[in-house]
């Protein structure tokens, strides 16, 4: 019924030689540290409930820092009378920036991967639907968004859209003959 997991990582990686250093030949060095705590729990058969905190923080040549959170709950949900079974997320994240960025695994369309990187102050939620009538045929509908508290833009180039959130809806129709 419960499971819990605690997972910290540290890496370090050279990032080549600085360029204002007084010494020459001085490497400057990219820091991470990670820390997640990941809470699951099955209240019974038809229901998931997992649970996510994470803390990041980078240090990029000896002088810059950032920190970032993340915390979000997922639900899990199969229908007894009908085969529907529905997915929800909601995560919250604050970090300071792109390099303290986390990326989290989403449920997704069959075939399909996203892996979101959350940076800045935002929300992101979604909501699947899997609906099984048959062994030869599944349909599978995911909404979901990103909303910047921060910013007034979302993406850049041709994918930028002058808001601060961006939506998206997926529809897949699986046939197996």
């Amino acid at each position: 019924k419960y499971d819990m997991s605690l997972r910290y990582k540290y890496s370090s990686k050279g990032s080549g030689i600085e360029e204002n250093s007084e010494e020459e030949g001085v490497s400057a060095s990219n820091k991470y540290t990670g820390i997640r705590y990941s809470f699951s729990y099955v209240p019974f058969s038809r229901l998931i409930l997992d649970s996510r905190f994470e803390f990041v923080r980078t240090d990029v040549d000896r002088s810059e820092h950032e920190k970032g959170y993340m915390i979000y709950q997922d639900f899990e949900y199969g229908l007894r009378s009908i085969p529907l079974k529905v997915y929800l997320r909601y995560a919250w994240f604050h970090t300071g920036g792109y390099s303290s960025r986390i990326y989290t695994y989403e449920q997704q369309l069959l075939a399909s991967f996203n892996s979101t990187p959350l940076y800045d102050h935002g929300q992101r939620s979604y909501l699947m639907l899997r609906y099984d009538p048959s062994q030869h045929l599944s349909f599978r509908m995911r909404v979901a968004g990103l909303w910047f508290s921060n910013r007034s833009t979302v993406g850049s180039g041709y994918d930028m859209t002058d808001s601060g959130s961006r939506h998206e809806i997926r529809l897949q129709v699986i046939a197996r003959f």
